[in-house]
């Protein structure tokens, strides 16, 4: 829980509605969170049936098709994880030429 949320609690800052909204949402957070890691795993016919209807000119989705989009669905979800993660790292290692410059100069003064 962020340091804001648990200020909400100081007897100077108590709001009952406030705190009361707050866990609503981090409620409704956790539903939506545990939904979408359930469709990542295995996606539920529906959630399939809704991404399919958008792609299939036929709007009729048979077996063949709900299988077919059932392998895409779940391979979407690990590529956009994929690169959502690999975004996230990119954007760490962030080392700029002076950086590496001040490391070598300490290694140099170490090493001396």
């Amino acid at each position: 829980m962020p340091v804001e949320d648990l200020k909400k609690f100081a007897k100077t800052d108590f709001d009952i509605d406030s705190i009361l909204t707050n866990a609503n949402d981090l409620k409704y957070t956790r539903f939506v969170k545990n939904k979408l890691n359930d469709w990542l795993t295995s996606p539920s016919e529906e959630f399939v049936r809704l991404v399919a209807t958008d792609l299939v000119e036929s709007k009729t989705i048979t077996a063949n098709i709900r299988e077919q989009f059932t392998a895409i669905t779940k391979h979407a979800f690990e590529q956009l994880i994929s690169e959502k993660i690999n975004d996230r790292l990119k954007g760490a290692i962030v080392i700029t030429r002076e950086e590496t410059e001040g490391y070598y100069m300490i290694r140099a003064i170490v090493r001396g």
